[in-house]
């Protein structure tokens, strides 16, 4: 008689997510979010302020996260700047070199 392994974490939150959106093989979402700096960048003397300013023409920093159906974060990434590409903020992200892993 084979034994039967009990579901992964990661494969109960894909069928978790397939039931409630419809759509298979997702296991979470990634969002980021930009956070204005509020006459901050006075005081700074490590990086160019046009490194923060960003396309909606203010200046950021970018707070990156993942998470799954459960509403629980798996990992949350703060630092790039705000004139950083989504994609140049997303290879710093610690899941990115998970999942290309």
């Amino acid at each position: 008689m084979k034994m039967r392994h009990p579901l992964d974490p990661k494969d109960k939150l894909i069928q978790e997510l397939q039931k409630l959106i419809g759509l298979p093989n997702i296991c979470g979402s990634i969002d980021e979010i930009h956070i204005p700096f509020i006459d901050l960048l006075s005081k700074r003397v490590t990086l160019a302020q046009s490194d923060f300013f960003n396309n909606k023409k203010f200046h950021n920093s970018v707070l990156q996260n993942a998470c799954g159906v459960d509403m629980q974060f798996w990992n949350v990434c703060v630092r790039q700047p705000g004139g950083v590409h989504d994609g140049g903020q997303f290879k710093v992200f610690n899941l990115y070199k998970q999942l290309r892993d």
